[in-house]
């Protein structure tokens, strides 16, 4: 899926505020951002090149500033010392802009908190350096040319995030605040080490951060942050001046009132129009990978057909349901999984029932997983809330006919291929929870985490001898083995089930 594409892109800072654009349509004449001086002119391209697919490109939910200019990281860390601040963050096919208005202020301040992770992204061409690194994607893009690719390396040490987490609304912020879609809830502090080289060297050397191999050829594009300082930090849970880098932003939206006509609530960015100078992140479903068209209400329409359900691999499960041919009605599906604030609007409106808030890893309650999927409710909890959308869960059969497009057969939601950073899981990165929905790239029929987030409740009951428990799909962030999120791997669950990898998607 070669999403190649000359791009402009503009990186300031002046006045306390951060911008960051990439734009598809050519904009006036940008400021050129610092670049090494061996940077070759084509970095900047006037007319778009011909195999990029602005509809492939996502807007990150929680977007990395791992590759942007050194200068404009430092302004939105001078910002943060300054209190909670407020951003305008809006994304339309490849365009993706975050604008910190520094006039704009919330109430609160951010506290230091211990954080434990090491990552590792690499970047072969630019479909993948768009899936990586989308906001500075053009920056780097002409950097990664045949054999080359593109690596960074990312040790995450502590959160800033706000002390008192809590829903901002609109009349909660004070100043010049036109425009403003998110309040800033954490900030990832660490280091990290870029480099770019010939893909067998730099994806077999062991680290970024320390000198490699002399034949690995890779050029050490950035490094910020001391490696053992950071090791120290992670290692004693600790504040680290060495080690305190702003790598990535967690967004908190701004929700705006609900329309008593319609009932429908929603966020300032899902209220802008998506073709005005200040749209925002798109909210509404795309036509996505397997073709399946925009439904109202948030959701995909998927044309019924005939499939063999529950396809084998080599590995011979029972959790596998009996090999058939099954033949699916159209139906409509959610396009992603259901978040924390629809499941608290659902709630605030009594046709809900609240859900605990006991567990660290449940995100009802928490502000800052606004945009998480709703996880630790029962099956009764599931069919509660889809009903209350008029709506309802789908049957296993319908799950896995969408999981693996249809008629395509697929083993996983995204092709053949074994999982590696294409979902949240902890088989690659250890994972302490779920993940923000669209956080990875859609798969068939343009859904989102139809595996890897958290495992869904469907409508069937899991065999003739358990006709208590209900089968479950997708598998959950917790689960570290491949196999539990391919499309035809099934899970029972009692209906009385409240588990933090356990969570709905609704169909109609």
């Amino acid at each position: 899926m070669p999403i190649r594409r000359a791009v402009r892109a503009r990186v300031t800072a002046a006045g306390g505020a951060l911008a960051v654009v990439v734009a598809c349509a050519p904009p006036p004449p940008p400021v050129r951002p610092e670049v090494p001086e061996s940077e070759p002119d084509s970095t900047w391209h006037d007319a778009p090149h011909k195999d990029v697919n602005c509809t492939t490109v996502r807007t990150p939910v929680e977007p990395d500033l791992i590759g942007l200019d050194a200068s404009a990281r430092a302004s939105l860390d001078s910002q943060r010392h300054e209190g909670v601040f407020v951003v305008r963050y809006r994304g339309h096919g490849c365009d993706t802009r975050i604008d910190i208005l520094p006039s704009c202020t919330a109430a609160g301040s951010y506290a230091f908190m211990p954080y434990s992770a090491t990552e590792s992204k690499v970047a072969h061409g630019d479909a993948e350096l768009y899936a990586e690194f989308p906001l500075a994607a053009s920056r780097l893009a002409s950097r990664v040319t045949g054999e080359s690719a593109l690596r960074a390396d990312v040790m995450l040490a502590g959160i800033e995030a706000i002390k008192a987490p809590r829903t901002y609304r609109v009349e909660d912020l004070q100043g010049d605040c036109q425009g403003a879609t998110h309040v800033v809830s954490k900030i990832y502090v660490g280091g990290f080490a870029m480099a770019i080289g010939n893909t067998h060297g730099l994806e077999a050397r062991p680290s970024l951060f320390r000198g490699g191999s002399t034949s690995d050829d890779a050029v050490i594009l950035q490094r910020e942050g001391s490696a053992k300082a950071c090791e120290e930090a992670q290692e004693k849970g600790a504040f680290n001046p060495a080690c305190d880098v702003p790598l990535r932003l967690a967004l908190l939206p701004i929700p705006v009132a609900c329309d008593s006509d319609s009932g429908k609530c929603g966020t300032v960015a899902e209220a802008l129009p998506l073709g005005d100078a200040s749209a925002p992140l798109a909210s509404a479903p795309r036509t996505g990978d397997g073709g399946a068209e925009p439904a109202p209400g948030g959701m995909v329409h998927i044309p019924g057909g005939t499939f063999t359900m529950g396809a084998r691999s080599r590995v011979d499960l029972k959790n596998d349901p009996a090999r058939r041919t099954v033949t699916v009605a159209a139906f409509d599906l959610d396009v992603t999984e259901v978040t924390v604030s629809d499941y608290t609007a659902c709630v605030d409106r009594s046709l809900c029932p609240a859900a605990p808030t006991d567990q660290p890893t449940c995100n009802y309650g928490h502000a800052d997983r606004a945009n998480h999927p709703m996880n630790c409710i029962d099956w009764n909890q599931a069919w509660a809330y889809c009903h209350a959308q008029g709506k309802r869960l789908p049957t296993e059969e319908e799950w896995e006919f969408a999981a693996r497009g249809g008629p395509e057969e697929r083993t996983y939601p995204w092709g053949i291929s074994e999982p590696s950073r294409q979902l949240c899981w902890s088989g690659i990165t250890k994972r302490d929870g779920t993940c923000p929905v669209r956080t990875f790239a859609a798969g068939a029929y343009g859904l989102y985490d139809m595996a890897g987030n958290v495992s869904e409740w469907s409508s069937s009951p899991y065999s003739a001898d358990r006709k208590d428990a209900r089968v479950c799909r997708g598998g959950g962030w917790s689960d570290a083995r491949a196999l539990d999120f391919r499309g035809a791997y099934r899970d029972p669950h009692a209906p009385s089930n409240r588990d933090s990898d356990l969570g709905v998607r609704c169909a109609r």
